[in-house]
């Protein structure tokens, strides 16, 4: 080779590190060429993690990245967990698949220098439910740390460990009665879940662990009881409503003395010492908060007119249900404006938390949260239960033929997947670890107790 060739070919090297060494930079830092109007863009990285792992990503058929991305990802399956680099500007469609899942489906728009994380996507389990408890099952009743789950048979107590679906069964004796109190609950948790309440004509305290009975309620007061509730501080203490009076029973001591006796005729709330009820006239109604340990009235909050109703608190709020108009009132009693909120068309709810409270009627889902109002979904089907699922933010709910479940995005709808075609199922609880779903459905002409694997 002469002298003349090999400078040529040097100076062939160098303009040629010298153009392609800026370009393979310009790629590599995250940026493109649009050759169709000839300007730069900046590429966006995917981030994706799924429960369980190992999903296949797909992106769809179209050619969205640039050169790089065909370099490290063509020609082998990406899963999750991933970062996916030198994505172009523009919208996907995402989908994760699993053998034995459901397929994963959204629509997601990545933009110029972006990094999209989504790191809670939760995957569902294809399978069939098993049969639990082929009894008539008259309730079921999710303890107070979500470890168990009870159910109640017309001749059996069920403790369901929902850490491992252990069955510890208790027998009834026949002559209890389950035809019991106006509000129709059966089944009541004390406050360590070491005892349960049976609310029957006669209502019995059962030991959970020896399965025991422990009082029966009757032996110490004579009349209709309208309605009976752990003391919130023990599990031997029992509130019990009687012609107007309440009484307070002691099971260990036996017992029973007058604990407030001003008349309260409607459905009570007892905690921190404070009696909680509603005084009604014609055309309002009156939140009566009182200290018993002070035997004086501390609070006084004014309410529109309430006939029927429950209540019940989560931390520091009360939750007055007006049955008859489907009302909710979300209540601090500490605060100088009291009445926080009021949300309509409430059939039943389950409070998240304080500030979060998810609610239904025959044909919509709603979600409180932080004081703003989502409608999550509206169905043509009536509604039997929703309960919120914490992994990703998800609710599942039963329809008439269907059990299905919703995927939020910032609170509201994002997507539905219907995880099982099923009649008539109700009383949906969720596992310990949220892998499983428990729902009551007929089973040869009873009420048995069904488990489905979601996870």
């Amino acid at each position: 080779m002469t002298l003349l060739y090999r400078r040529i070919l040097y100076i062939v090297f160098i303009l040629f590190f010298l153009i392609l060494t800026p370009l393979v930079s310009f790629y590599a830092a995250g940026y493109d060429f649009n050759l169709k109007n000839g300007s730069f863009r900046r590429t966006g990285i995917l981030f994706l993690e799924s429960e369980p792992k190992d999903a296949e990503v797909y992106l769809g058929d179209k050619q969205k990245y640039n050169w790089l991305y065909d370099l490290f990802y063509k020609d082998r399956i990406i899963k999750t967990p991933v970062k996916l680099r030198n994505l172009l500007p523009d919208e996907y469609k995402l989908t994760l698949t699993k053998q034995n899942y459901f397929d994963y489906h959204r629509d997601i728009a990545i933009h110029d220098g972006q990094t999209l994380v989504l790191n809670n996507i939760m995957l569902f389990k294809k399978s069939y439910p098993d049969v639990l408890i082929n009894k008539n099952i008259i309730e079921v009743k999710k303890s107070n740390n979500g470890k168990y789950l009870a159910a109640l048979t017309q001749d059996s107590l069920s403790i369901i460990n929902l850490a491992n679906n252990e069955i510890k069964e208790i027998p009834l004796n026949a002559k209890i009665d389950f035809t019991g109190l106006a509000l129709g609950q059966k089944i009541f948790w004390a406050p360590s879940d070491k005892k349960i309440l049976l609310s029957a004509i006669q209502p019995v305290v059962f030991n959970i662990d020896n399965g025991n009975i422990e009082a029966v309620v009757n032996d110490y007061v004579k009349g209709e009881i309208k309605s009976i509730k752990w003391n919130n501080f023990s599990d031997n203490e029992l509130f019990i409503q009687l012609a107007g009076i309440i009484y307070k029973l002691d099971i260990i001591t036996k017992s029973l003395n007058i604990w407030h006796s001003d008349g309260v005729d409607n459905d009570f709330l007892i905690k921190d010492n404070h009696l909680f009820y509603l005084e009604k006239n014609a055309e309002s109604s009156t939140l009566i908060v009182y200290d018993n340990g002070s035997k004086s009235i501390k609070n006084r909050i004014e309410l529109p007119y309430i006939n029927l109703y429950q209540i019940s608190n989560e931390n520091d709020k009360i939750f007055l249900h007006d049955s008859d108009h489907d009302i909710l009132y979300i209540i601090d009693p500490w605060s100088i404006l009291p009445l926080r909120d009021s949300l309509n068309n409430v059939k039943e709810y389950t409070a998240i938390s304080d500030s979060k409270v998810l609610y239904w009627n025959n044909f919509e889902i709603w979600l409180f949260q932080n004081g703003k109002k989502n409608l999550i979904t509206r169905i043509s089907s009536p509604i039997s239960t929703a309960i919120w699922h914490p992994s990703g933010d998800h609710i599942i709910y039963n329809s008439q033929d269907n059990l299905n479940v919703i995927e939020l995005k910032d609170g509201e709808y994002l997507s539905m997947l219907r995880l099982l075609s099923w009649s008539d199922t109700k009383s949906l609880t969720l596992s310990a670890k949220n892998d499983f779903v428990y729902f009551v459905s007929p089973l040869d002409e009873k009420q048995g107790l069904y488990k489905l694997e979601i996870k």
